[in-house]
């Protein structure tokens, strides 16, 4: 039975989605589960066995509902902050007729192999990356009418997503230990963006929420063309809400609660229809603006500038897991009316997430669970499904020599031996790398960070 096994380690929950294809039957069918999270501390993995285990016990349960034993997987990064770079690269043409140079198959695939000439240093290495544009002698051009046309060089822009080795390396470890062969890595929110993102739309952000940092992209017309990783999730609104309110119990708000949690009734007088009182506004502009929305607005309103790209196109999508607490996105669009004009605010709403058909929770305790939990997973075989990459075989590991004995290769040898860095690095066998991190953005003491203060700061 073919397959494709998907991973996604969050600092609250750890998620497994498994697509399978049975052949005799022709039919396709997908089974989730969730186990708690243990182990990650600032999304990182900091205690190796209890990860393991979760994996391990994820791998049980899908096993136990499908018969598949998963021994390959491919994974959503958790290593601490990403960044990302463009890359350029380009190659000549080869193809010869009558005289006019024209682009083969193998100047294609030579070209997207590239982007292992990606410069590197000691301490990064590139955990995704994908292409942001095409083009034949300088020209923006269509992929898939490349091969065959007349051009001197093909070139393309990649985006180029990079995380710490150190981190990397600890991800390679536990996938190791917990005997899964890691098949393709990729960065989280450029999975969901796969399938919640609407490709007519001109201009749309994305932005995933986790316990303890948020990632935010930025597409245009589908495609992601920016990328920011913050540190600091749940865990800071959490922090600032028991600062500001001394009657709340530090069990109110756990994460566990995220289920059952409505901001609008907790504090139904931050969401009074016309309020704007800057008084009564006050307290939750500043504490979240803390957390959140001081990067968020100058990330949209000044470093990409796209405030206006976003009002009139489709605003602002929330997901992941704390896109599933009640109320989110009024919380967040309440703290951007209190600091942008109108002519500057956008929409902000969370994603909305229906369950195709022959999709199935592998737990009970699942099949209610926000599908925002599961958006990484789901989004991860999407991206597969569009990349049309193969499936792995119940059973038995297709070898690279074995696929090769079973189709006939017009390649050459030095071709061949491109293709196989290729797959090696996407298998975790080339550790390519690159400087110039952002630094701890949370570094200070926030306790007595006053949002107001430091936003008036700026405005001078």
């Amino acid at each position: 039975m073919e397959y494709h096994a998907v991973l996604d380690i969050g600092s609250r929950m750890i998620t497994m989605a498994l697509r399978f294809f049975n052949a005799k039957e022709g039919s396709e069918s997908t089974v989730y589960a969730a186990v708690e999270s243990h182990g990650i501390a600032n999304m990182t993995i900091e205690n190796n066995p209890q990860v393991v285990t979760q994996i391990k016990q994820l791998c049980a349960i899908l096993k136990t509902k499908t018969g598949i034993d998963v021994k390959e997987v491919y994974v959503s990064y958790i290593g601490g902050i990403v960044s990302v770079k463009e890359f350029s690269s380009n190659v000549p043409c080869t193809g010869i007729a009558a005289n006019h140079t024209l682009a083969k198959q193998d100047d294609l695939q030579k070209l997207e192999a590239s982007y292992l000439n990606f410069p590197a240093d000691s301490d990064s290495v590139v955990v995704d990356h994908f292409v942001l544009e095409y083009k034949k002698d300088d020209q923006p051009y269509p992929r898939k009418d490349l091969v065959g046309s007349y051009a001197k060089t093909l070139s393309c822009r990649f985006l180029m997503f990079l995380a710490q080795r150190t981190q990397y390396e600890r991800l390679q470890i536990a996938l190791a230990d917990a005997n899964l062969k890691c098949m393709g890595m990729y960065v989280g929110l450029r999975a969901c963006g796969t399938y919640l993102i609407n490709s007519n739309e001109r201009a749309q952000a994305l932005v995933l929420l986790d316990d303890a940092h948020s990632e935010v992209g930025f597409y245009e017309n589908g495609v992601l063309t920016r990328y920011e990783w913050f540190p600091g999730g749940w865990d800071v609104i959490r922090k600032n809400l028991l600062r500001e309110d001394p009657y709340l119990r530090p069990t109110d708000l756990e994460v566990s609660y995220l289920k059952t949690m409505d901001l609008t009734a907790f504090k139904p007088e931050w969401f009074a229809q016309g309020n704007t009182e800057d008084d009564k506004l006050k307290k939750v502009g500043g504490h979240l603006n803390v957390g959140y929305l001081v990067n968020f607005r100058e990330l949209f309103t000044k470093k990409w500038d796209v405030n206006q790209q976003l009002k009139h196109g489709g605003g602002v999508i929330l997901t992941g897991s704390i896109a599933a607490v009640k109320g989110i996105e009024y919380f967040f669009n309440l703290c951007l009316a209190r600091k942008l004009q109108p002519e500057q605010l956008y929409t902000i709403k969370v994603a909305k997430h229906e369950q195709p058909p022959h999709w199935e929770a592998s737990q009970s305790q699942n099949a209610n669970e926000s599908f925002n939990l599961f958006s990484v997973p789901f989004g991860l075989l999407n991206l597969l499904k569009k990349d049309e990459i193969p499936m792995s075989v119940s059973g038995e590991t297709v070898t690279q020599e074995k696929a090769q004995a079973e189709t006939p290769s017009t390649e050459s040898e030095s071709e061949r031996e491109a293709t196989k860095e290729k797959e090696r690095w996407i298998l975790g066998g080339v550790l390519n790398r690159v400087g110039e991190f952002f630094g701890n953005m949370f570094a200070e003491d926030l306790s007595s960070y006053d949002a107001d203060k430091e936003d008036a700061k700026k405005e001078k």
